[in-house]
């Protein structure tokens, strides 16, 4: 009985005390000092970084306003209005959605556009199977055709079969060397057929192996573009480009990135590494459970291949090896990632009557992206990039790079900083690469700096690419 009187008492008690009114004023006291420490007060950290801040604020204007909140408002109709089942359902067949068509497009500022089909069949013929094809054109002298025919393997191995040909009439050289920009830009046409296998084996976390042989037969035409002149109009003289060439190669690939998290099969990619490197392969993942790249870690990869000239060459042996190292910190958090990448290629002829075909040299936009696809190229070519990556969307990452590096005569024997160059800009690609990759970017490089690193090539790309 006296327990159940205990609730009439107390409100009994509440009756009977004092009632604020509505227009007296409330006390209200102060927030305790809980664990008695002093204020911190402004963190020096904090005070310093406002410079970068100010700095970079124009990016995060244009990432904020203009890409991430629209990209995000019409992602949300979409899913709204159910457009993107719509648009997957236009895009994919088969009962578990195995094939994918989709077309493609691409503009890379100085060379054609084109516009092409890109298909994907997962499980074809059978379950651990995947084929895919891409086929592009920019006009009747402009076509492009890539089948890949992939099996996955027990034990985390690959096996890859590639076939690859190609006719285009706007290929373009300015010059060899660490000074080839000062001369006129030669236009030409190149047809090229390539076909090969590869095998890859992913033994552990982060550890990739490939091996790979593959045919390559290359001819070329002397002819203008776009206005342009052609090489023999602007007189360069390129190694094998009146004869044409052939060429067996044999070679490998190893990889390690510590920013793997899971067992074997994980792929190399990710936010943090600047744009695809010469010496990546372009292999697929290779299956594995579920895995997640960290956004901090070092990446180092080499490679090596030897080619043997045929067909137009005097038997021609050339070596062509270099490789990578590349470091990514996310010590801002929230996947915003700064790397710094090292990249040096090069190419050795392996006797003294050795011709190695121009074509062959490496292209200093294969490390440098304010350059334009074969205006430069160099017997080693060495960049190192300096990177910032951030997420704009949940899919999308924006980065920016400066580089400085150059292309320079056989294992850098003309080497030396005031011929550097330097490349910088800004580019918006998926998280996630693959044979179907969007990009979109704006790039700039300058002259070397003994010539005072004017600003002389601007890039612009926009479209999906095939990673021929």
């Amino acid at each position: 009985m006296a327990l159940a009187a205990v609730p009439f008492l107390f409100l009994a008690s509440l009756a009977a005390g004092p009632v604020a009114r509505a227009d007296e004023p409330v006390e209200r006291r102060d927030v305790p000092d809980y664990d008695g420490r002093p204020d911190p007060g402004p963190d020096a950290i904090d005070a310093l970084l406002w410079v970068p801040r100010v700095l970079t604020s124009p990016l995060y204007l244009v990432s904020e306003f203009l890409l991430r909140r629209p990209l995000g408002a019409l992602i949300e109709a979409l899913e709204q209005s159910d457009a993107l089942r719509y648009l997957l359902g236009l895009f994919t067949f088969g009962g578990q959605q195995d094939l994918v068509v989709v077309p493609t497009a691409l503009f890379d500022f100085g060379l054609a556009p084109s516009i092409g089909i890109f298909g994907a069949w997962n499980h074809a013929l059978f379950d651990s199977n995947r084929m895919s094809l891409h086929a592009a054109t920019g006009g009747s002298d402009w076509l492009t055709l890539a089948v890949t025919d992939t099996v996955t393997l027990p034990d985390h191995m690959q096996l890859r079969l590639r076939f690859t040909a190609v006719v285009r009439p706007d290929q373009q050289i300015n010059g060899i060397g660490f000074d080839g920009t000062r001369g006129p830009i030669g236009r030409y046409g190149i047809e090229q057929i390539e076909g090969g296998v590869q095998y890859g084996i992913r033994p552990w976390a982060g550890i990739e192996l490939d091996y790979f042989v593959s045919y390559r037969g290359v001819g070329y035409a002397d002819e203008g573009w776009a206005g342009n002149p052609s090489v023999g109009q602007v007189g360069l003289a390129l190694p094998a480009f009146a004869s044409g060439y052939s060429s067996v190669f044999v070679g490998a690939r190893a990889a390690f990135d510590s920013r793997a998290a899971c067992g074997g099969g994980q792929p190399s990619t990710g936010s943090g590494w600047d744009a695809v490197s010469s010496v990546r392969s372009g292999s697929e993942e290779l299956p594995a459970g579920e895995c997640e790249l960290s956004t901090s870690g070092i990446r180092v990869v080499l490679q090596a291949s030897e080619h043997f000239g045929f067909g137009g060459l005097p038997d021609s042996q050339w070596l062509s090896w270099g490789g990578e190292l590349a470091g990514a910190t996310d010590f801002l958090g929230r996947g915003r990632v700064f790397s710094l990448t090292a990249r040096a290629q090069l190419v050795n002829a392996l006797n003294g009557d050795s011709i190695v075909p121009f074509t062959e040299l490496i292209q200093l936009s294969d490390l440098m992206r304010g350059f334009q696809p074969g205006l430069l190229r160099g017997a080693s070519v060495a960049a190192l990039t300096l990177a910032y990556a951030w997420p704009i969307w949940a899919f999308l990452d924006g980065s920016l790079h400066f580089a400085v590096g150059n292309a320079f005569g056989e294992t850098f024997s003309d080497f030396a900083f005031d011929r550097l160059r330097m490349s910088f800009g800004v580019h918006l690609a998926p998280r996630i690469e693959g044979e179907h990759f969007f990009e979109l970017g704006v790039a700039l490089g300058s002259e070397p700096f003994f010539r005072g690193a004017d600003i002389t090539s601007v890039r612009f790309v926009v479209g999906a690419r095939n990673a021929l």
